[in-house]
């Protein structure tokens, strides 16, 4: 990254590279690299393109990561149409693992919904970023843990009421799920209410 640019620069160039993919009505499974290409593009026409650093954000979380070959926030960033900004406060990266940054207050306190909100979230990060292309209910059974919304009786019945939003494949615990193109715009929708102060 040139080390000419600010943290603002590097925001415009983003949300621009975001608009290109959009505007060219890439393919959903090019979207993420073609983002990386056009960033990359933009990045370079600002300057010379420096080592290769990493900024680390709150915690360690990293805003924007320089191995444009595997998963990001970067993916996340385009995918969903979201600001970087908001992003690294939804999502944290912790290794080769994307987690949930938000605090518990900000879901909904009912079991059912959280988990809904839950499920939304890691599966839009996780697919929108690169780490997978389909996620394991057990992924997302130990976040709703975590978070205090999980209903042993009623989980798996309130993931399969997302079938709106969610392709299945696989039985009982080997279940997953992929999120359908209206399943990442509500995503996104959700990221944006439930992220900033």
């Amino acid at each position: 990254m040139p080390k000419s640019l600010t943290p603002e620069q590097v925001k415009t160039l983003m949300m621009e590279a975001v608009k290109a993919v959009q505007d060219a009505n890439v393919p959903e499974d090019l979207r993420v690299t073609a983002f990386e290409k056009s960033f990359d593009a933009l990045i370079g026409s600002e300057g010379k393109a420096g080592g290769g650093e990493e900024r680390a954000g709150s915690g360690g979380q990293r805003e924007l990561e320089t191995g444009m070959n595997g998963p990001s926030l970067d993916g996340v960033t385009a995918r969903l149409s979201l600001d970087p900004e908001l992003v690294s406060e939804i999502y944290y990266v912790d290794g080769d693992s994307l987690g949930l940054a938000l605090a518990s207050s900000k879901l909904d306190p009912r079991k059912a919904v959280g988990t809904q909100q839950i499920a939304l979230l890691i599966a839009a990060g996780r697919q929108a970023g690169g780490w997978e292309e389909w996620t394991s209910i057990e992924r997302i059974r130990e976040v709703c843990r975590d978070y205090g919304r999980f209903d042993v009786a009623n989980f798996a019945s309130t993931i399969k009421r997302m079938g709106d939003i969610f392709s299945f494949r696989g039985r009982a615990r080997q279940l997953e799920l992929r999120l359908t193109r209206p399943g990442f715009e509500e995503a996104a929708e959700l990221a944006r209410e439930l992220g900033g102060v």
